[in-house]
């Protein structure tokens, strides 16, 4: 079920993608993980490399994916003599120490006229302020959080021009959202864990912004 919701995911990113910038073409996945995004950019024609700092998970990246090409290591240790027509980072920004010095090298590792896409979480969106100290996206590993504003000047700063963002709408199955209900404790945790096992609910697809915005840039000329 946790595959079926990454694969869903992996899918959306994609088409954003490919809403502004179309195979074949070299892609880089940044943070690529198991290499749920990579196996779909190759299905659709990309030519794919993904970097991860996990071994484990590019080990499995390479099970899911034998034709796309894997580094392992660090962002902001890897060294890439060529270039990219199309980077992606997905859910990576919000990780690292140094956003902005992390921009310029992806700026470095992009062709002319070459995209970027990301997704971060926003601390504009209304499930931020609705949610407030209980908002789901406020995690230890989440270094920063960004605004479509500090966005756009942290991207002009190492080279890029935003050209849009938008909300994040993230797909679980009803039976992964009672999974996770499940976990709590009282009568709603009973109850989850009793619905959860009903197999018709892995069908039943639900949608909701969690406070995240993809994020659209070019290479600025």
């Amino acid at each position: 079920a946790e595959d079926d919701n990454r694969r869903r995911t992996a899918i959306r990113f994609l088409a954003l993608v490919e809403s502004f910038k179309l195979p074949p073409a070299q892609l880089l996945d940044v943070g690529c993980a198991t290499g749920m995004f990579v196996d779909e950019a190759h299905k659709s024609g990309w030519q794919v490399t993904g970097l991860e700092a996990s071994e484990w998970a590019v080990a499995r990246a390479r099970e899911r994916c034998p034709q796309a090409a894997f580094i392992v290591g660090f962002l902001e240790e890897t060294d890439l003599s060529r270039s990219f027509d199309v980077i992606t980072a997905w859910d990576v920004l919000e990780h690292v120490s140094r956003p902005s010095k992390v921009l310029r090298r992806l700026h470095g590792w992009l062709a002319e006229d070459g995209w970027l896409f990301l997704n971060v979480p926003n601390v504009e969106s209304w499930a931020a302020r609705l949610m407030g100290r209980r908002w789901v996206l406020l995690l230890r590993e989440h270094v920063w959080y960004y605004s479509p504003a500090t966005m756009a000047a942290l991207l002009r700063q190492a080279g890029f021009e935003l050209i849009c963002t938008r909300t994040h709408v993230v797909q679980f199955s009803m039976a992964n959202v009672l999974g996770r209900a499940a976990q709590y404790p009282g009568v709603v945790g009973r109850l989850s864990q009793r619905w959860a096992n009903l197999s018709w609910l892995r069908r039943v697809i639900v949608r909701f912004p969690m406070g995240e915005m993809n994020v659209v840039a070019r290479k600025a000329s």
